[in-house]
């Protein structure tokens, strides 16, 4: 969940049309490790906030290092 959030800033920028349909892939991985018990929904929630931080982060840093 953590790797497919921290892909998500990225896809939204280089794929504006298909954010929506990646958002939702996501989603259904995240119920998917929740629904057969692999993780907790703790695990998930907390994987899936700081997967997209690193990689809104990473895209942040990518944009000033690029100007």
């Amino acid at each position: 969940a953590a790797v497919a959030f921290a892909l998500l800033p990225f896809f939204e920028e280089e794929y504006p049309k298909l954010k929506y349909l990646w958002l939702a892939f996501v989603l259904i991985l995240c119920f998917l490790r929740f629904y057969f018990p692999v993780h907790y929904l703790s695990d998930v929630i907390i994987g899936s906030i700081i997967g997209y931080c690193i990689g809104y982060t990473i895209k942040k840093i990518k944009v000033k290092w690029k100007n």
